[in-house]
């Protein structure tokens, strides 16, 4: 065995609203990320752990993308390109240090139905790298473009962080403390009673998925069931009879529903009367860059 190929295309909940592209392209990207990964550890305890793993189909197909109601900008806003571009250096930057060897983007050449060209349907048009009214390189194209000419093997890659605001904590008198955990970060939270004398004493709900509700009527999520019974053992098991404790659903409770932005909600409670708050234990920014230092130190 030479290669082994794997495709995969990211996508999200509305064509024309940029507000569903980050987290579903770069939600459903961080999970197959973690598959990925998963695949090549897989390859190295084989019988062949020679073979390369070619990921030769990578992109994002967008809602009804073949729906020939659309017209010559196939209903998608400019910034789509953009978007999806992101989406492709993101998965290059995470994917390429663990051993991926090839990355395709998908595919050279999609469009609207073109009638008066002779296109009579749609064929993919999200997909394509091309820009079908001029011929020339899109955004996604541009983003290839770019990695190919400046990323070498050899090269290590530097990552920058931007750190957020650490929004302020207050104590309440109420003894709930309802973290929420969102993709696609899934950053860990850090629960704190604020009375140092008090702990963490019980919790009346966690969910991982997509559960319902807001603190104090937190429901489970019936379109991504996940063991609630399992989770809330293991939120017991990290936080009871604590003052403090960090809850880190990813990847320790697994993937309920792959493709799909999961969050984990909880509702615990403080001894005392002082309550407790919630905040973030890191800073991974909504905003990243990528860069490589050349072999030459340029």
């Amino acid at each position: 065995i030479d290669f082994i190929p794997l495709h995969y295309y990211s996508g999200c909940s509305s064509r024309s609203d940029p507000e569903t592209y980050s987290h579903g392209f770069f939600g459903g990207a961080r999970d197959y990320i973690a598959s990925a990964i998963g695949f090549v550890k897989q390859r190295d305890a084989s019988s062949f752990p020679a073979a390369r793993i070619a990921l030769n189909e990578l992109g994002v197909i967008m809602p009804d993308d073949n729906d020939p109601k659309f017209g010559i900008d196939a209903g998608l806003p400019d910034i789509y390109w953009n978007a999806a571009g992101a989406m492709f250096a993101y998965m290059f930057a995470e994917l390429a240090p663990h051993g991926v060897e090839v990355l395709g983007h998908s595919q050279l050449a999609g469009s609207p139905k073109i009638p008066e060209w002779g296109i009579p349907l749609p064929q993919y048009p999200s997909v394509s790298l091309l820009d079908w009214r001029t011929g020339l390189g899109n955004a996604r194209y541009w983003a290839l473009k770019i990695l190919i000419e400046e990323f070498s093997p050899g090269d290590r890659l530097a990552k920058t962080t931007v750190a957020p605001p650490t929004p302020s904590q207050k104590c309440h008198g109420s003894d709930l403390v309802c973290p929420v955990i969102s993709g696609p970060d899934y950053e860990p939270v850090v629960l704190k009673c604020c009375d140092p004398s008090s702990t963490i004493t019980h919790f009346d709900f966690v969910g991982w998925g997509l559960p319902g509700g807001e603190c104090g009527n937190f429901t489970p999520g019936a379109a991504c069931p996940s063991d609630t019974k399992e989770a809330m053992s293991w939120a017991t098991q990290e936080c009871v009879g604590r003052n403090s404790c960090t809850l880190a659903p990813w990847p320790r409770l697994g993937d309920p529903c792959g493709g799909v932005v999961k969050r984990m909600v909880a509702q615990a409670r403080c001894s005392g009367d002082k309550g407790g708050t919630v905040s973030q234990q890191s800073s991974v920014p909504p905003l990243s860059a990528l860069g490589a230092v050349g072999k030459d130190g340029a």
